[in-house]
């Protein structure tokens, strides 16, 4: 069980473990809704609003380069990793990866476990990041090109 102060002040008010992660996933917006929020923060910092989901498979490294090649499913992948982040409890982060002049690739990144949470200064909440450095990247649709590029390619570590 644990313990929680109210904001009164009285005394505390125990809740069991359901219960609080119940509390917890509470405080983390829909999917959706963290989207739109990624948007706007987005757009702060200048990049492009639309979004293209992807995961780790979906990204190469050649030389300074990022060989990306976007997959159908990537929204969904993005939707059950969120999913996933708000079940394990120890924070989300979305992440924008690259952009081209229209479009921001992005991903979405849990910690596995609370010490690698601890080294990637995870809050509990949702965390949303764009890379200091703008990378080059190469945006393949072509699946025999990708395949081709990937296997000479360096894999990608997302996070």
């Amino acid at each position: 069980m644990h313990l929680t102060m109210k904001p009164s002040g009285d005394l505390p008010t125990r809740y069991t473990k359901e219960e609080m992660t119940k509390k917890e996933e509470q405080n983390l917006p829909a999917f959706e809704d963290a989207e739109a929020q990624f948007q706007e923060f987005l757009k702060t910092v200048e990049w492009p609003g639309e979004l293209i989901w992807i995961c780790a498979d979906d990204v190469a490294v050649s030389g300074d380069i990022l060989i990306v090649h976007p997959n159908k499913e990537g929204r969904e992948q993005a939707i059950r990793g969120y999913k996933r982040g708000i079940k394990k409890h120890l924070g989300i982060l979305l992440n924008a990866i690259c952009r081209d002049d229209f479009r921001t690739y992005c991903a979405v990144w849990n910690p596995s476990d609370q010490t690698e949470a601890e080294y990637a200064l995870m809050p509990q909440g949702l965390k949303f990041s764009v890379p200091s450095e703008r990378r080059q990247a190469k945006i393949i649709t072509g699946q025999i090109k990708w395949w081709w590029l990937k296997w000479n390619a360096t894999p990608w570590q997302l996070k």
